[in-house]
């Protein structure tokens, strides 16, 4: 976890002066996503493979920047897997974006389920840098970076999420392309008491908020992409485990997100994600 800090680190301090140092904007390239490479997403994935290369310790990392798994240490114990920038379309607007992350063991386990991760969790960049970290049967710890000292600090060593909340994150413009069931959920979660819309377009802020507020995180598939948009193995599944360890839940369509075995490691899922008796009132 050292040398994941050690990435955030990096990539805190350059989104700091990303502006000064002209590494605002896209690239003019695509990754195997088929999405815009900003110039930070680039560097951040830099930041990432050079710091886990350290040490000898991680064998295999997968990451949404790169079509294939890259191979560092060959006798290292540990599979990484990230998103090195969530949400790096918010950058020229200065809005929040943040990290994913999981761990997991051999490099076989990378296509095994979400229950095979060892850690999981993300950092969000926005006004503090903050750091998530969960572990099955181990709860979630939420630590904050201290500028002055460069150390992460514990701010809370239990973190649960609400059972309901209020706050709802989804790109209602999208809703039309839903399926009847997705959009009558939303319409559901918006009618309850004190119920509000939140979206930003970075996945770890909206859920950070909801991890704090309770509530529900909902990209469902639509006409366009029916088996959805967010990759299980960096985004979905990490999240999930943080979810489930504060006492939270995760579903993409009718299964729990944990339990999808991958067949690719950029494999894509909708995700419904947030307070427990919220998303047990999904439909899938």
């Amino acid at each position: 976890m050292e040398l994941v800090a050690s990435a955030v680190r990096r990539v805190a301090a350059e989104l700091r002066v990303g502006a000064l140092h002209r590494m605002l904007g896209a690239t003019g390239k695509t990754n195997v996503q088929g999405e815009r490479v900003q110039r930070l997403d680039r560097y951040a994935n830099a930041a990432f493979l050079e710091s886990l290369a350290e040490g000898g310790l991680v064998a295999q990392v997968v990451s949404e920047e790169m079509d294939v798994p890259a191979q560092l240490a060959a006798h290292g114990q540990w599979t990484l897997l990230f998103d090195p920038l969530d949400g790096s379309s918010n950058l020229d607007s200065g809005a929040a974006v943040g990290s994913i992350f999981a761990v997991r063991g051999p490099q076989a386990a990378a296509l095994g389920p979400g229950r095979d991760q060892r850690i999981a969790g993300y950092a969000l960049y926005g006004p503090a840098t903050l750091l998530v970290l969960a572990s099955p049967g181990e709860g979630a710890r939420l630590f904050a970076l201290d500028p002055s000292t460069g150390e992460f600090v514990v701010v809370h060593e239990r973190l649960r999420m609400p059972a309901t909340g209020p706050v709802v994150a989804a790109n209602a413009a999208h809703a039309a392309t839903w399926s009847a069931a997705d959009r009558a959920f939303m319409g559901r979660a918006l009618s309850a008491p004190a119920s509000t819309l939140r979206y930003s377009g970075a996945l770890v802020a909206d859920f950070h908020r909801i991890l704090l507020e309770g509530g529900v995180y909902m990209y469902p598939g639509d006409d366009a992409h029916a088996e959805g948009k967010l990759r299980l193995l960096y985004e979905a599944a990490p999240l999930a485990l943080v979810a489930e360890e504060a006492g939270g839940a995760a579903k993409a369509g009718d299964q729990a997100v944990m339990a999808i075995v991958p067949t690719s490691v950029h494999q894509r899922v909708p995700l419904v994600v947030g307070s427990r008796d919220v998303v047990a009132g999904y439909p899938g």
